[in-house]
């Protein structure tokens, strides 16, 4: 899990997207755009995040890009 730096987001004025995007080193331009959906990933464990799975833009972490 990425350490999270900087100040939590305002629940009066959240940002676009993924709520936490500005605090995550992993973020993307995607997660700017759709907030994520929250998804099953272990019996009574949901998470919200578009790298959840080690993958960002598309590309696999360490990969390169098209």
């Amino acid at each position: 899990r990425p350490a999270l730096h900087g100040d939590p987001p305002s629940p009066l004025r959240p940002p676009t997207g993924c709520a936490l995007r500005l605090r995550c080193p992993l973020a993307h331009d995607g997660c700017a755009q759709v907030p994520p959906a929250l998804d099953p990933v272990a019996p009574g464990h949901r998470v919200a995040c578009h790298v959840k799975d080690g993958v960002k833009d598309g590309v696999k972490d360490g990969g390169e890009g098209p």
